[in-house]
């Protein structure tokens, strides 16, 4: 849950505070409007490439996860700290990437431990909690950027939630290989023929 939370929380920073942070380089309207639409062009390539690439190397969906939100990160607060406009649009770009990269891989893990009628509520619980983020992105970003003063800083608490989002992966994962589940099993699909 509390990873959906980290990845939810960041998707919705982001969404809602890029176009305050191009603005914030001094471009017209038009042409921040047209700069956003980079990111998006970024996310729609990871997302496709991400989850083929965790098909083809099935077995370690954790990898295909934790990697993309640790890239946001990295992007995230690479965006605060590279001098020049350019640079720090270029890592807003790869943190857009990064964020939205690991969400599709991160919804095969809920049903290698959810079953039948609780999968329906556990699902729900999961995007719930992450919703949540929503919220949080809205209020405390906008906080963040009143106390300091900066367009860019709040991107670090961003990073930040991806960095605990990602930890908590982890977590998850040894939970549950200590209850005997391995998350990083391959589910095969409902139509698919068990091996004879």
């Amino acid at each position: 849950m509390v990873g959906d939370l980290g990845l939810s929380e960041t998707a919705y920073g982001l969404s809602y505070w890029l176009p305050t942070v191009v603005k914030g380089f001094g471009v017209f309207n038009t042409v921040n409007g047209l700069l956003n639409i980079i990111p998006w062009i970024c996310v729609a390539f990871a997302l496709w490439w991400n989850p083929c690439h965790a098909e083809l190397h099935r077995g370690n969906r954790t990898l295909h996860i934790v990697a993309p939100m640790l890239i946001g990160a990295a992007g995230l607060t690479l965006s605060v700290l590279v001098p020049g406009h350019a640079l720090k649009f270029a890592f807003s770009c790869i943190a857009a990437a990064g964020i939205f990269a690991g969400q599709p891989v991160f919804w095969t893990l809920p049903p290698t431990f959810l079953k039948g009628a609780t999968a329906a509520a556990g699902i729900a619980a999961i995007n719930s909690v992450g919703n949540l983020g929503g919220i949080a992105a809205q209020n405390v970003v906008p906080m963040i950027k009143d106390a300091t003063g900066s367009d860019l800083a709040p991107m670090l608490f961003l990073a930040a939630c991806l960095v605990a989002g990602a930890a908590l992966v982890f977590v998850v994962q040894a939970v549950l290989r200590s209850y005997g589940r391995q998350p990083d099993t391959v589910i095969e699909s409902a139509g698919s023929a068990a091996p004879g």
